[in-house]
Order: structure tokens, then sequence, then C-alpha cells
């Protein structure tokens, strides 16, 4: 079998996520390296574009475009208390070795409580970030990837364009097989079972 020129050890714990997507939810998987998504960030550069873009599909995907956008917005703010409150904790943590060196064990029980508080609410936090995280990560998995600006809008291939035609296309007949069935039983496609 055809190995991966990436192996899953060098995958972001993201990329080994969308790989595992993809596994689960189609039935021919070829070794993919990862699929390929919309990246947030051209999601909030461009939401609009990638909006249009997308409605060339036939669907209308504005609502879960906004509700992935109104997601990084809580997200970015949960990161910004996250890292707010990891500094507090690390102040703390110095001052309490400062006092500890000098000797002053009365107001370095007080900094151990307040230290204490401080890694509930970080934990508190990392927890609400990871949720926000994951919920954007689910949505963005239902998003497909926009096509191209020069890509006409239709619902199926019948409304393709047909740009240009290069040799001649040959008659196959009326048994003639699929491209998948011939991969099944040539054994060149690996089937996996759902």
């Amino acid at each position: 079998m055809w190995q991966d020129a990436y192996s899953d050890a060098r995958l972001s714990p993201f990329a080994k996520k969308q790989k595992l997507y993809f596994q689960n939810s189609h039935p021919f998987y070829l070794c993919t390296q990862f699929i390929i998504m919309l990246e947030l960030a051209s999601l909030r550069n461009t939401p609009q574009e990638i909006k249009d873009r997308l409605s060339k599909r036939g669907k209308s995907f504005d609502d879960i475009i906004d509700e992935v956008l109104a997601i990084d917005v809580e997200k970015r703010k949960a990161q910004k208390e996250l890292d707010d409150a990891l500094a507090v904790s690390n102040q703390i943590s110095a001052e309490f070795g400062a006092l500890m060196k000098a000797g002053r064990k009365e107001d370095a029980e007080i900094l151990r409580v307040k230290s204490s508080e401080q890694k509930e609410l970080v934990s508190s936090l990392k927890e609400t970030f990871q949720k926000l995280e994951s919920s954007q990560e689910e949505i963005l998995f239902q998003i497909p990837n926009a096509p191209q600006l020069l890509v006409k809008s239709g619902k199926n291939s019948e409304e393709n364009e047909i740009v240009k035609v290069e040799g001649l296309i040959p008659d196959l007949g009326e048994n003639a097989l699929a491209h998948w069935d011939l991969g099944k039983n040539t054994h060149f496609l690996i089937q996996r079972q759902v």
C-alpha cells in the first residue's frame, strides 16, 4: 500500500482531525494527506467574497459563515482572557518565589491562595476556549471549498459551461463501467466499509 509522504506524526492535531473526518465520512479513501478547507483568515478578511463564491454551488452558506465568524469573535475574546489570566498567574508565581526567598512566609501564603484561585480561573478559561474551538471546527467542516471566481453558477453538471474540448471523445457504449466500478474490479481503489 502506498504510504503518505507526510506521516501522521508530522501532521498538526487539526490536520489529523481532518484526515479522520475524511476517512470516516467517505466510502472510498485513498491515502490523502488531509482535506483542504477554507481558512479562517480568508473568512475573516473577505466574508462577502466567500459567500458570493459559495452561492455558485446553488446553496446559501451565509448563516453558517456568520455563525463561524461569531464564534471566532467569542474565541478570540476567550483567548485574550486566557492569556491575561496566564500572565497574572505567572506574575503571582514570580512574586511568590521572591517572597519565599526573602523569608516573608505570611505574605507568600496569601499569594499561594491567590495562585490556586488563579489556576482554577485559568482551567475554566481553557475549557471555554477549547469548547469554542471544537465548535468552530465542526461548523467549518460543513462549509465546502469555494469555487473560483471564474466558475459559473449552477446546481449540477448539466449547467457547466464547456470552455474547451480537446481530442475525440470516445463512445464507450451502453455496457461501459463507471470509473469507481473499474476501480473495484481491478482493486485500484481501497474501499472502506462504513
